[in-house]
Order: C-alpha cells, then structure tokens, then sequence
C-alpha cells in the first residue's frame, strides 16, 4: 500500500500488490492515523461507515495466487491464537440485546453496530487487524470482474473464517454480559450458505455422503477432488472448481459442532480446561475429600514428530454445547411440528407411545402441582429427554486381546461425548456435570434468538426425565451400588439374600429422599473411610443427577428390554440353563449326577441332625436363621442328595428346606454321597456366593461382571479339603504370577487372598469336569497356565512336543480322551439332532421384509455373538416353530418333561414380547408380570441347579413401567447401540485418548449433513435425484426386527418404482366387485411394496418374500383372519391402495393343532385356494412367518403371525394341556374330500346341525387390534361359497 495525498477530504490507498490490483477510497475521517494500517481501518467494520471499494484499472487475471497465500497466512495467524479476551464499547449497557451476526450479503448497509469493539485495546487490536484485512479481502472478491475456480474458493474460505471470527465475538459477549446467559443466539443457523456453482454444489453433496455414510477415508476424498477438477480443466480452464481441502465443504456447509475441549486425568476422570501452553498443570491436584491424597498423574506426554518433541495432553475429552445441538435441532423445517405432536395426544388407558403415559403427563413443574408438558405458556416449548450411557470398543473388535473401550454418553440421539475409557463408579460424574449445568439453566428456560417456526424467537425449557442404561451403567449414573451388592435393585429394597423371593408385592419399597439425604451425605465426607462407611449403610454414592431439583432416580432409572430380555434372560436360558453343543445330543435338561463340592462327612452328619430335629413350631424366620447357619455348601449338598432345588444363595437353600420339612413334617432327609463312596468328589457350576456384608462386589466397574448375564461372579467357598502346598507355576486365568508380596494368591488387584486349598480343589474340581466331558476348551485354556497342561500330559503319557502352544496341547488332551470326553448324561439341551431340525425349518421358512433371519450357524463357537435382534428371531420365532413340532408331539416317558420344559420357555417368549410391544396398558402389563413370575416359579422346579440372578428379578419390575410409560419403544436402548456401531465404522487414526474427538466430531457433522439433505431448499434442489438415491440406499439396510426408520414409518403407503399397467378380462372382474367404478378403467398403477403400520409387505408378482400376511377375510356376512398371500398392489386414480391377495387352505390340516393350543399360530395345508379376492389395506392386520414341516407324514404349512402391537397375552394352563395322540391318523388311509363342499375353518356345525362360529386361540398375535376394532366391510369375497361339511368330517377333525 503507498499513501496519497488526500482529496476533498478522503484518503485513497492504491492497492499495487498482485493480489488485491484494486484503488480501495475510505469515506470515514476516523482513519487519520494511516500508521497503523488496518489495526486502525478495522474497526470501520464494527462503524456505522462501510469501505466503499472503487477501481481504477482491470484486474489480473492472476489475482487468486497472491490472495490464496495472505488468506492462507490469515488463517495460520487465527489458528495459534487460543483464547480471545475482548473489550466491547458497550458492554456495560443496560438490557443489551443478545448478540447478532453480521450479514456478509450487506457490507455496505449503514447500519449502527451495537458490538464494537474498543479500539485501544491491544488484544482487540489483534481481532481487529485479522477481521478487518479478511473484509478488504471478501469485499475485493465481491467487486472484481474476474471470477473463476480460485475466486470461488476463496470467497468460501474467507466467509468461513468471518463466521468463525464472529463465534469467538458471540462467546465474549456471553462472558463480558452475565445476565444474557439464558440466551442462545441462533440466528447463525439461518445465514445463507456460500455461493457455488450447481456442478460444483452436487460433486460436494456426494462427496459429503460417501465420506459420512459410507465412510469413504479422506485421503480417498482427496483423490476424487482431484481428478474432478482435472475433468474440469480439460474441459473448461476456467471453470469453478472444488475446494482441495475437503474441510472447506464441512465449513462451507456449517457441520461443525460446537465443543468443548478438556484435559482429562487417567487416573481420576478430573476435568480441566485446555490450557494456552502445555503442562499447565502437569500433573492432577484433584482430591477426593478434604482428607484424600492428591492424585499426581500426570496429565501431558511427550512425543517425536517430525524430528521435534512435542507436548500433548494424554487424554482429552470434548463435550458438545446442548444448546448448539438443540438450535440446530430446531432449524430443520418440521422438526418443531414433530416436537409439538404430543399436544394432540391426551392421557389413555391403552398407550401406543410414551405421549399418552400417566408418566408424561404427571411430570411435575416447579411448583410441583402443574403438569410439566401440560402447562406450557404461549409459544415455550418443553422436551423431556433420556440420558443413556455406553461402552463400546473403539477398535471394532479386530485388536487382538484388545481391552480398550471408549463409553459415549447419549440424550436420546444426542450424543454429548465420547469418554475415552470406562470411568469407574462416581468417576462419571466429572463427565455429567457439564451436562447438568445445560440443564439447570434449560430448567428455568433458555431463549433462542431464531427458530424455523418462530423467527423471533422462542423459550424452551427441558428436563432430562429417564436414564435408559444397561445394569451397569445405570448403577452408575444413578449412584447406586452395583448388581451384586446386598442392595442390588434400583427399584426395590430386596436384600440380594432374597433374590429368590419372587413375589412383588413383598418386596420392600425404597424411599427416595432418604437415598438423595445419605448420597449428599456420601458426597459432603471429610475421608475416604467415611464415604466407605455411608456407602456399606446406604449403598449410595453422589450422581450429578442428583443436583436436578426434579431428579427421582428410583422412578427415573428404567430396566431396560433389550438387555434383560434378548440379550439377558433368552441368551441365559439357550446358553446356561439349557447349553448349546452341535456336536453332540442333547438331553432332557435334568443335572446329571457329577456331584458337588461338599463338606466333610462330619459337618454334613452335623447339619442333618440338626434339620431334622429342627422344631417348627419356633416361627418360620428363627427356622430359616438357623438353618442358615449350617453354611452354605452343606445346605447345597443335602439339596442335592434329596432332589431339592440346590441353586441360589444360602437364604434361597435354607428356605427350600423349610419348606419341605413343613410339607413333609414326618420325612428325614438323607444323605447319597459320602467321602468314602465310589463317588468322586466334584463340582457343577455353583450359583452365585453370599455377600454376607453387604459391599459392592464390582468396586471398579471397569469392565461388565458375568453376573448380569445370569453367570457366577465369585468363587465357592473353603472346603475342608487338603492344604497341600499349591504349584508355583499356577494361573487363576491371567498370564501373571497369582501370588502377592505374601506368597499368598489373589484374584487380582484389591481382591481378597485364594485359600491354597480352595485353588487346589479347583485344580481337581476342574480336572474331573474335564474328565467326565463338561468342561470346554475355552474353559480349559483359560484356567491352566502353558506348564500346567504340560504336568498334566506328562501324567498321562500324552506325547507332546516342546514348542506345542497351548491351543496345541488343549488339542492334545482332547484326542487322548476320545468318546471318554462324551458324558453319559449329556449337560446340554440343544444337541446335534435338535439344532439340525432347527436349522432345516429356518431355510424353509418365509420371513416378513421386517425380520432377519438368524444365521444357520447360531450356536456353533465359530459364530460368535448374537446380536439382540438376532437372539429375538432365534427364541420368538425359530425355536418356538421347531420345538413345538419336535417337543408338542413327543410320545412315550419323555414326553411330558419336554412339553413341560416348552410349556416354561413359551412363558418366558410370552413375557419378552410383552415388553418389546409397541402397545401397553395395565392389562399388557399384567400379562408381562404373570408370565415372568410363573416363568421364574417353574424353572426352578425344572432346573434344579438354576437360581436367580439379579437381571431376572429387575425383569418383573418392568411390568410397573409398561403401566406408568407405555410401551417400551421410547425408552430402549438399541438406538444408543446403533450410534455405537456407526462410531465403530468410523475410519480413525486409531490413537486412543484422540479417536473420542473424532467419533463425536464425525456423528454431528454426519447428522447436520443429514438433516441437510432432507432440507427442501435452493442449496438442495439441483441435488434431489442425488439425495433420492441416497435415501433409497439408506433404507435397504435392514437391521432385524426394526428394519424400517422413523421416515419410512410415516410413510404407511404404496412405494418403489411403480408402473402403469391395462387391466385384462380378470383383473377387471376382481376390481368391479370392489367398485362398479373401477370396471371402468383402461390402466391401473401397480406398486411392488406397501407400508402398513410399520410392516413393509411385496407383492408376489415382483417379490418372492414379504407377501405373506394375516388378512380379515369376509366370512359370513363378516370378518374372520385367514392367512394368505399378496399376489397384487395397486393404487386407484383416487389413491386408495388396494391388494389382491390369495388365501392359504386351511381344510383337514392336521386333527390336532399344537401350535394353536399353546397360542403360537394354527398350521394350514401346504396349498393355496384357487380365488383371489381384492380388499384395501385396512383389511391386512399383520405379517407372517411361513414354514413348510412335516408332522408324522402330515404336510402343512405352519402361520406365525408378528406384529408390532399385540393385544395382552391371557395366561393359559399350559402345564395342563393334554398330550396329542401317539401317533397321528395317516393322511393316505383318510377319505379324500377334495371334492366335498367346504367352508370356513372357523364356521363348524353344533349337535343341533346349526351354525356356530369356533372360539379356538387363534395365537398371541390374532387381535392385533382388537381394541381398535375392524370394519366388517374391509373386503370382498369372490371365490363361489361351498355348502356344509359333512358331520362324518367334523367329527374325524374334532377326534
């Protein structure tokens, strides 16, 4: 810049540098001190005088390479400045109003800014320089004649900087003015978006969505921006080109998250702000108590990049601003209309969603008397949100022996951080305290400047109301002590003593103010020792929660379906109670006689004696004392000489004793076994140990206790057995030395010293299991070390070579025992033979498009995990079909216990699809309690070994929420597990501590960029048939019982590629006697797919599944539910959508029907009948599985029907249902009565020969809507009416 003499009182400054080749004239006097350049000029932006820019020649067609590299310095320069310390001119002003942004549409408009910055101020001076020279710079753009790739580019650059620049002022301005600090300014979210070309535009579109969606590495990015703009040149060398740096476009389109970056400690999760300069501190000082050790660790690490030392923070954690997220939650067109949905629903009796919930609408204001979502004012709105908490490997399980985890911390689909690690009990509160502190204030209300419905603003004000967690995570959050402790649920005040007690309305209650009182005297103790001491007293510990005025966590922390059905009580029962081996036949689930770890024979003679002199007549709770004093392993070992229940702790053993000394106050208990017999002593998997004082079992937390899944999380207790020295070289399953400083072994770190005699009976105990063929591979890799294995083969002259693995002698061990490994009564029910039937009837199965079928190899070790979608379908689905046919039909001595142990498992099938129905009332609820209850009450009789863990009994209490909630879609977690998934998708650099920023980061950008594309807008509309085809892609993702999205729900219409076909001779016939009208037509509109209430059915024409479907077919002059399948959708001038459909013949299936007795579908003839009939959508109530089987030479099909909102399933007297006939009549010797009459399988004759209609259970899914009720007109019947069946026919069918 060179200076001119001044003219008429204005100073020009010609540009002569290659970048600008512009004559800039300022028109505003206050720049008399040119010395100072643009630190001086700058603050004309923030005036009420613009620059106005005139030019005195051409510019360079060179322009953009000079200007590139000044807006590349600018942004370095902004890049190293930290922290912003501001002074504004009118700070101090009495009710300023919020902070506004400029519009950079609108440089030139004299318009007074409020937000000046004061000029002498030298921090501002730095803003000033840096803002000012970025303004020349876009107005220069704006102005010059030249335009081009580069120009374009820079113009996004340089407004993207300008908006950044104007967040740092926004941020000061809510610091330097405190009482704005219930204000959000919003209006950021509605500025226009940089100008680009549409080529331009849609190549960024599609790069945005393989980079977020199909996570498309970004050097990839690079590669295709490359070689599109390559394609450009060659084509046109002037034409607009795409920005290098694929962050331009994340900036461009304002993805950006706003965050917040702390120092975390990786001892004790303490938070601290990031500093300016590193090791400021170097190390934690955070204290516990006033009376706890500092905690030291270090916070910074040193690292080679480059050749050059750098400093970085360990762990750092970055949480996203609430208000940033809800802002632009309420940008998005409609997203306000959907929030305000609940306004139309009111409180009802049978709830489709948590709107119509007496919890909704009983949710208490401030005053504790109005309703919280009833009471709005005006144009406030009010949300109440779900805070759920999980951990996930970050590495996507393919790190070998990976012990890593992150945990993400969620507020429904609100992912405010990504912890890395697993805080450990109260350690999360460093974590939700940044959360609640959104809250407190969104409690008294938070003003946003702007919204998509109200362009003036509106209040909002919010409550997190629900904590949806795992077991464990809940206990954390909520600060209660873990599953295992004395006081294990969250709900109930039930010793862990008393697990077995399974009737609720025994169960003590918990009082809440007394909890909150002990968790803040927790949080105000003085020493470490005094907050261990109230923690054994209350089994309370502080949660930030807890600071909420409306917090209630006992009404507040929910059970959640998910894990405590599919992947709690369904994998429990298949894996432990009942065992998978597909090697091997199965048995009949009764405990094989391998013995137990037992007493000496004097203990035991000791404790029988006293048993059966025990009095009666002392009271039931002095009995059940003393017989607990007797000790736990010699109460297991009576119970199991005597055929009694042996399974849980030593209150659930004493009780059963008492029980049978009441009920047989003449008999004596025995003794079977003794050290002296033949007998080895030994063990079977011994249930859960006492917690005799109380004390949390899972102090760390850290990684998930077995105990939730139904497995025992400590070991027994000492025996009397041999105290011989142990060998040095043994490994309780870790690759370290065992033994402390003492020589005594340990569990591990902080866990209590292992009697040597209690490792070496395990030693034996496992050796014997081993012996008799129960005792896997994986277990037996585990538990003995490398040189233990090579002992034990030396012992029994295996050969073995020296550089074996221990897979290798593993192998080794098992070749030498041959058949001997095979128990005589098999452990296991899934045997060979039985998951063999299981698989060939899911390959003849026909799924809904909403199901997934399980894989075939489920149950083999190669498989590994199911997912919970995938244990639903195997226990709601595939075992119900297959163990019906194979158990229901069972003759001979076996019979009964089969249909009795299916009779148990249909109960739990029961009480699981209660809990995941997407209806509820009190009568769901109760259906979902007696079904859980009698399914507890019988297992145990069925299993003797079994006993209740803690995840069964949280199960019953979830009935309670079913009836204050409703149904429990809006408070599961699978959606929290989806955004898990799609975290661990996310390509990383792998460096944990660093990864959680780039998870969070990726899953807002990921979503803003969504809600952009779904936008109707003029930056999207060049882009729809781009957009279409990504949303045709998302949608094909399905993902088992919940395959179809929120936006594909609200659908509920015919879709896909439709054509226009002419309708023929017969088409016409079908469609005339639906409507004279429709005769009419010449073509009609055929669709391949429909949604109907959140079922996605194909018809049979285009679609070779999904077209199977449980219809109300006209029968008599009204509507029964036939089974059929759609052939035809089509969709008339006037809309409506109406399905041809034929139906499945339901004559002479089978004469006895086992699927329909125990309420699990009815089964057909393999055939279809000839008609086809019309009827609109409303006629279809749900879909069906479909399997062809044969049942003792009957060919049938068998009809499952599922659906989303089934009415409450009645408690049916399975246990007394009598058997079927040994053999069944054979079809080939029966009458062939193809050619008689037929009518309707419900439609049968009474002994008067009058009509009657059949009340039989047509399976739990059957009144679908039976409290909505159907039209009787919902289709029309065109196949020719038969007469009467013959009364020789009803009574072969009835026999």
């Amino acid at each position: 810049m060179m200076d001119e003499k001044p003219k008429r009182g204005k100073r020009v400054s010609h540009c002569q540098c290659e970048t600008y080749c512009a004559s800039l004239t300022y028109q505003d006097p206050i720049y008399s001190d040119w010395k100072h350049g643009w630190a001086n000029s700058a603050p004309s932006m923030q005036s009420s005088n613009v620059p106005t820019v005139s030019f005195s020649h051409m510019a360079d067609p060179a322009i953009g390479t000079g200007l590139e590299s000044r807006v590349d310095g600018i942004q370095q320069r902004l890049e190293t400045v930290v922290e912003w310390r501001l002074t504004f001119v009118n700070a101090g002003t009495a009710d300023a109003p919020p902070f506004s942004y400029r519009d950079i549409r609108r440089l030139d408009d004299e318009e007074q800014d409020f937000f000046g910055l004061v000029i002498e101020d030298p921090c501002n001076r730095d803003f000033l320089e840096i803002e000012g020279r970025l303004y020349e710079a876009l107005l220069a753009l704006h102005h010059l004649e030249a335009s081009g790739a580069t120009v374009d580019v820079l113009k996004s650059r340089v407004t993207n900087l300008l908006l950044k620049m104007g967040a740092v002022k926004e941020s000061e301005w809510r610091r330097v003015y405190q009482t704005s600090a219930h204000t959000f300014n919003s209006d950021k979210y509605f500025l226009p978006y940089p100008p680009r070309p549409d080529p331009v535009r849609i190549f960024s579109f599609a790069l945005l969505i393989v980079r977020y969606f199909f996570n498309m590495p970004i050097r990839a990015i690079r590669l295709l921006t490359t070689g599109y703009n390559e394609a450009l040149k060659a084509d046109h060398a002037d034409a607009a080109q795409l920005p290098k740096d694929p962050s331009t476009l994340v900036s461009d389109y304002r993805l950006q998250p706003e965050t917040s970056t702390f120092l975390c400690c990786p001892d004790c999760c303490r938070l601290y702000p990031l500093p300016r300069a590193p090791n400021d501190p170097p190390t934690c000082m955070h204290q516990d108590t006033p009376g706890s050790r500092m905690c030291g660790a270090p916070l910074w690490k040193e690292r080679e990049v480059k050749q050059r030392t750098v400093t970085s923070p360990i762990l750092k954690y970055d949480h996203r601003s609430f208000k940033d997220w809800l802002a632009r939650l309420l940008a998005v067109p409609g997203m306000e209309e959907h929030l305000e949905a609940y306004k139309r629903c009111q409180k009802e009796n049978i709830m489709d969603d948590i709107w119509q919930s007496p919890f909704w609408w009983d949710w208490k204001d401030q005053d504790g008397i109005r309703s919280f979502m009833g009471s709005a004012l005006g144009d406030e709105l009010r949300l109440l949100f779900g805070l759920g908490m999980d951990g996930f490997n970050p590495f996507q399980s393919k790190e070998s022996k990976q012990v890593r985890s992150s945990t993400a911390i969620y507020l429904n689909i609100y992912l405010v951080g990504v912890i890395p690690g697993h805080p450990s009990t109260y350690r999360v509160n460093n974590f939700l305290d940044l959360l609640v502190d959104d809250f407190l204030e969104f409690w008294q209300g938070v003003f946003f400047t702007r919204t998509d419905q109200m362009p003036h603003g509106r209040n909002v004000r919010a409550a997190i109301a629900l904590v949806i967690c795992d077991m464990l995570a809940a206990r954390q959050v909520g600060g209660f002590s873990s599953s295992t402790s004395s006081r294990f649920c969250t709900s109930c005040a039930l010793p862990i003593q008393n697990i077995d007690n399974i009737d609720k309305s025994s169960w003590p209650k918990r009082n809440w103010e007394e909890m909150r009182a002990a968790a803040a005297e927790w949080e105000g103790a003085e020493t470490d020792s005094q907050r261990e001491r109230i923690f054994k007293a209350s089994f309370m510990r502080w949660s930030s929660l807890n600071r909420l005025p409306y917090w209630n966590a006992v009404k507040g922390v929910v059970p959640d379906e998910m894990h405590f059905g599919p992947l709690g009580m369904f994998q429990e029962h298949c894996r432990v109670i009942w065992g998978i081996n597909v090697k091997v036949d199965g048995g009949d689930g009764t405990a094989p006689d391998i013995g137990i770890v037992r007493p000496s024979d004097k203990e035991l003679l000791r404790a029988l004696e006293i048993i059966n002199s025990l009095s009666l007549d002392s009271g039931t709770e002095a009995c059940i004392k003393r017989i607990e004093g007797l000790g736990r392993e010699a109460l297991i070992a009576i119970c199991f000489d005597n055929d009694l229940p042996f399974g849980g702790r030593k209150g659930a053993l004493a009780r059963t004793i008492h029980s049978f000394r009441r009920e047989h106050p003449h008999a004596r208990l025995q003794l079977k076994h003794s050290e002296s017999s033949d007998n080895p002593i030994h063990s079977v998997p011994a249930p859960t140990a006492d917690n005799k004082d109380g004390e949390d079992t899972d102090e760390d937390e850290g990684a998930r206790t077995t105990s939730e899944l139904g497995t025992s999380a400590f070991p027994t207790e000492p025996s009397d057995a041999s105290t011989s020295p142990a060998p040095s070289n043994f490994i309780f399953g870790t690759q370290r030395d065992p033994r402390d400083q003492r020589g005594k072994f340990t569990l591990g770190p902080g866990r209590e010293p292992i009697p040597e005699h209690v490792r070496l009976k395990k030693i034996d105990d496992w050796k014997e299991k081993f012996r008799k063929g129960v005792l896997g591979k994986s277990i037996l890799a585990t538990k003995f070390s490398k040189d233990e294995l090579r002992d034990w083969c030396t012992e029994l002259n295996i050969h073995f070579h020296p550089s074996d693995r221990k897979p290798d002698l593993v192998e080794r061990l098992y070749e030498y025992m041959g058949d001997n490994a095979v128990p005589d009564h098999p452990t296991h029910v899934l045997g060979k033979s039985l998951m063999l039937e299981v698989r060939k009837d899911i390959e003849a199965s026909k799924f809904p498009l909403g199901i997934n079928k399980a894989p075939l190899t489920w149950g083999t070790p190669g498989r590994g995990k199911l997912s919970a979608d995938a244990w639903n379908v195997v226990c709601t689905i595939h075992l119900v079909i297959t163990l019906i046919r194979i158990w229901g039909y069972t003759p001979g001595e076996e019979g009964p216990r089969r249909r009795f142990m299916l009779h148990n498992f249909l109960d739990l099938v029961n009480a699981v699809l209660m809990a995941s129905n997407r209806r509820s009332s009190g009568a769901h609820a109760q259906s979902f309690y007696d079904h859980g209850h009698r399914y507890l009450q019988k297992v145990t009789e069925l299993y003797r070994n079994f006993n209740i863990k803690p995840v069964q009994h949280v199960a019953l209490h979830f009935g309670d929420f079913l009836e204050t909630m409703g149904p429990s879609h809006a408070y599961r977690t699978p959606g929290f597990e989806r955004m898990n998934y799609t975290m661990q998708m996310t390509n990383t650099n792998k460096h944990h501590g660093e990864i959680e920023k780039s998870f969070l980061h990726h899953n807002a950008e990921a979503a803003a960029l969504a809600a952009l594309l779904r936008t109707k807008s003029d930056v999207t509309s060049k882009a729809q048939s781009l957009i279409e085809q990504y949303e045709e892609l998302r949608t094909e993702q399905n993902l088992g019982l919940r395959m179809l999205s929120e936006d594909v729900q609200a659908m509920d219409g015919a879709h896909g590629q439709h054509i226009v076909v002419p309708i023929d001779d017969s088409l016409r016939i079908i469609l005339q006697s639906h409507s004279p009208t429709l005769g009419t037509l010449s073509h009609i509109v055929r669709f391949p797919k429909v949604i109907i209430d959140s079922w996605e059915y194909a018809c049979s024409i285009q679609n070779a599944s999904g077209t199977q479907a449980l219809i109300n077919h006209p029968s008599n002059g009204g509507v029964s539910p036939r089974a059929g399948h759609i052939t035809d959708i089509l969709r008339t001038p006037l809309g409506e959508i109406l399905l041809i459909y034929r139906l499945f013949q339901t004559k002479d299936a089978l004469p006895y029907d086992m699927y329909r007795e125990l309420g699990q579908g009815f089964l057909t003839k393999r055939s279809d009948e000839e008609a086809l009939y019309i009827a609109g959508r409303d006629a279809v109530l749900c879909a069906c599985v479909v399997t062809e089987m044969e049942i003792q030479t009957y060919e049938v099909l068998h009809i499952l029907p599922r659906s989303f909102k089934m009415a409450p399933i009645s408690l049916n007297s399975f246990p007394n249902l009598p058997p079927p006939p040994p053999t069944l009549p054979n079809p080939k010797k029966r009458r062939n009565n193809d050619d008689d009459d037929d009518v309707d399988d419900d439609d049968v004759d009474d002994d008067n020969g009058s009509r009657k209609r059949r009340r039989g259970n047509w399976g739990t899914s059957l009144q679908i809507r039976g409290e909505k009720g159907r039209s009787s007109t919902a289709g029309s019947h065109l196949g020719v009416r038969r007469s009467k069946r013959l009364n020789e026919q009803r009574k072969e069918r009835d026999s």
